[in-house]
């Protein structure tokens, strides 16, 4: 992976980004190799996060709160599996979903359940929890 050494006007906590991102990248599949090139060739001089290597876009869902009514908009983006576990979702609609998604992260299955449910029935669910 990146080191100080085979890396050429990087620091240490710069390399330290680098093998971060591609670790995400691996960790969902993607050979070393291909995980080194996209989070090179997402390198930029400032900003730069684990995320924006990846070419992780941020994943916001619509809920609408249960106690106000009020539309809330909630980056799920770093949502944990054991996060969601958390949740009461339907598990019909998880089981459907799963056919049709996985495999995926946490946050775009959560966006797609969602989406499969609705604003104010997810809002129930997620909010309410």
């Amino acid at each position: 992976m990146f080191t100080f050494e085979n890396t050429h006007g990087f620091s240490r906590v710069d390399c330290d980004l680098l093998n971060a991102a591609a670790s995400v990248l691996i960790a969902r599949g993607i050979d070393e190799k291909n995980a080194a090139d996209i989070v090179n060739n997402n390198w930029r001089e400032t900003g730069n996060t684990v995320q924006s290597l990846c070419g992780i876009e941020r994943v916001t869902v619509t809920l609408v709160n249960p106690y106000t009514g009020a539309t809330v908009a909630r980056d799920v983006t770093e949502l944990t599996h054991q996060e969601m576990d958390g949740y009461l979702l339907d598990n019909d609609v998880c089981e459907r979903l799963h056919d049709l998604i996985a495999p995926c992260t946490p946050a775009e299955f959560l966006a797609a359940y969602v989406d499969a449910v609705g604003p104010k029935n997810a809002g129930r669910v997620i909010l309410g929890s």
